[in-house]
């Protein structure tokens, strides 16, 4: 199902069912008016954005291939169960939206830009493989609470995180440079 244009409001009795795959792109908004718990296949693509004032809980294959998560009273949950890759060198548009990080995320490729608050709660791994940077959008810096791994672990040159890290678990550069506020 590809929500390719307009805004889709998911209210409450909304679900996501099949082997397909699930994804906002184009133009397309999914705005999250009630809980929702996905477990199919999900792709945040160019162009698409995953908004709403919610929680959406991702519990299984989760793509972060471009777009935006966005908008200050929503939530996004990535499970334990959920398998998260941010690909691509398309940029990823981070702002103002929690995020609760209970998995491993491997970014591969592309930027990512952040601005204007937002929490990131991490528990999981972040998995930078690679020279990967974050870029500042402006407002407020959105903040990475780090509670499980922040880790770079690909790339022989450089890593910039921009987020304001407040860390009790693990920050570690196995290769090349990784620049943490």
């Amino acid at each position: 199902l590809d929500f390719s244009a307009g805004t889709q409001t998911l209210i409450t009795g909304a679900n996501f069912a099949g082997a397909g795959l699930f994804r906002i792109n184009g133009s397309g908004v999914l705005d999250i008016a009630a809980p929702l718990t996905v477990t199919p296949a999900f792709e945040l693509a160019p162009s698409g954005m995953l908004s709403g004032t919610n929680t959406v809980i991702f519990a299984g294959p989760f793509t972060w291939s471009g777009g935006t998560m966005a908008t200050t009273a929503g939530r996004t949950v990535f499970t334990n169960t959920a398998t998260v890759s941010f690909t691509t060198g398309n940029t990823k548009t981070y702002q103002q939206r929690t995020v609760d990080n209970y998995t491993t995320i491997n970014w591969t490729a592309g930027s990512m830009n952040i601005g204007f608050g937002g929490t990131w709660n991490n528990y999981g791994t972040l998995d930078i493989q690679g020279d990967l940077n974050t870029g500042f959008l402006g407002g407020g810096i959105p903040v990475f609470n780090n509670f499980g791994t922040l880790r770079k672990s690909a790339g022989a040159g450089a890593a910039s995180f921009g987020f304001a890290v407040n860390n009790a678990g693990t920050v570690r550069s196995q290769s090349g440079t990784f620049g943490v506020p």
